[in-house]
């Protein structure tokens, strides 16, 4: 049987990229798939908004596509050795991470805020900490990451820097 994956979503902050590499040490130290996500939602203008104000979903798209494509290459230019799976969904964010981590072994989220507390979580964070199948991890951008790994080791010895929520 396979190990379950760890989920990370990505969407471009100094928070999201910590995750990134915390969650890409603990699947590299605990031999798993790593599924880097971006969720992103199709500009929704006013009709009435001038067109130049206007992005359109081809150029949103694609610059989700670069954003994940250039926080997963720095995974694979730093530890080639984890496997790395992308998804981009388009939809509510906390949805389609809820949905993904349905079978996952940990959901790992950044956050803005090095010091931030769990009740100051973002509401995507806060919708994951009430309703993800798994627990879920939430990463500041100043977050150390772990030491030297073990296969076979707990994870819980490695969320001691950041908040963790167990459902």
């Amino acid at each position: 049987m396979p190990k379950r994956p760890i989920v990370v979503g990505v969407h471009g902050s100094h928070g999201s990229q910590a995750a990134l590499r915390w969650a890409a040490t603990i699947a590299l130290g605990q031999q798993r798939e790593l599924v880097a996500v971006r969720v992103w939602e199709p500009p929704i203008l006013a009709p009435y908004a001038p067109a130049a104000a206007r992005q359109s979903a081809v150029d949103e798209r694609a610059g989700a596509v670069a954003g994940l494509a250039a926080a997963v290459q720095e995974i694979g230019d730093n530890m080639p050795a984890v496997r790395v799976r992308t998804v981009l969904a388009t939809g509510l964010t906390a949805r389609v991470l809820l949905s993904l981590a349905e079978g996952a072994e940990l959901l790992v989220l950044g956050r803005h805020q090095p010091a931030a507390q769990v009740s100051e979580a973002s509401p995507v964070a806060q919708a994951c900490l009430q309703h993800a199948p798994c627990p879920v991890v939430l990463v500041g951008q100043q977050e150390q990451l772990p030491g030297p790994r073990v296969p076979g080791d707990s994870l819980i010895e490695d969320v001691s820097p950041v908040h963790e929520a167990v459902r």
